[in-house]
């Protein structure tokens, strides 16, 4: 909605068209079997940077993906001294 005021008491509303929503990368399991490797003993925001770079997605895209791979206990983020690193899961 788009609102004008052109005088004192003159004022015109008007609807503006609806934008087309921004698509989301949907992240397949062979992606996240894919990248697993690559971020192996990289901190969360080296990370999180590496695939945002290299899928051309943006930040949010490349945290969510962390996130599902986190959830789907393909990787471990460990606390080593300061840092924190990804380790990969050892499912047997």
């Amino acid at each position: 909605m788009s609102m004008t005021i052109t005088g004192y008491d003159t004022i015109e509303l008007e609807l503006l068209e609806s934008l087309e929503p921004v698509s989301e990368r949907v992240w397949t399991p062979e992606d996240q079997r894919r990248l697993l490797p690559l971020i192996m003993d990289k901190t969360p925001a080296d990370a999180t940077k590496f695939i945002r770079d290299t899928e051309s997605v943006p930040k949010r895209s490349a945290e969510k993906l962390l996130n599902e791979m986190e959830a789907n206990a393909m990787l471990t983020i460990v606390k080593r001294g300061r840092s924190k690193i990804i380790t990969q899961n050892d499912i047997i």
